[in-house]
């Protein structure tokens, strides 16, 4: 970023920024159908960028079957919350006026994961077929934004 590192921000920098900052909309943890990934908090962004020491914002190209890892400590003072946010390449228009057509349009499935020794945590996924189901924890692989959030009294 900019001010960092002196260069602009992307667009999925900008979008997984505020994703990652946002406040809980609801009593449920995790994205939903109604509010997404919650309510932006400039504030809570802003200080994710100024405090360098407390959160890594990086912006990376990988490569096709590229892999990334991070080392990181976390205190355990409060949640270890990890996100990753790529722009993704138009999906070719399906055929039809299909509503809410579940063919899936993601081109380049990156995946996040936290290990912990031999635990390995995922990011938060949704149901399409039964939106009304809270967000649970697994692959996802229809979305462009990962979020994984581990409570701290597990870290």
């Amino acid at each position: 970023m900019r001010k960092t590192e002196g260069t602009p921000a992307w667009s999925s920098t900008i979008k997984g920024l505020i994703i990652h900052t946002a406040d809980e909309a609801t009593g449920t943890p995790g994205p939903d159908y109604m509010y997404g990934w919650g309510l932006a908090n400039m504030t809570r962004a802003a200080l994710a960028i100024e405090r360098s020491t407390e959160s890594v914002i990086e912006q990376r190209t990988l490569n096709n079957g590229g892999k990334y890892s991070l080392n990181v400590v976390a205190t355990g003072k409060s949640p270890l919350k990890v996100s990753i946010c790529w722009t993704d390449p138009p999906a070719p228009v399906t055929a039809g006026n299909a509503l809410n057509d579940r063919t899936k349009k993601l081109i380049h499935d990156l995946d996040i994961r936290v290990k912990r020794g031999s635990r390995e945590y995922l990011p938060w996924k949704l149901d399409g077929l039964n939106p009304a189901l809270p967000a649970t924890r697994g692959d996802n692989d229809v979305d462009n934004v990962e979020v994984i959030e581990i409570d701290s009294t597990v870290i």
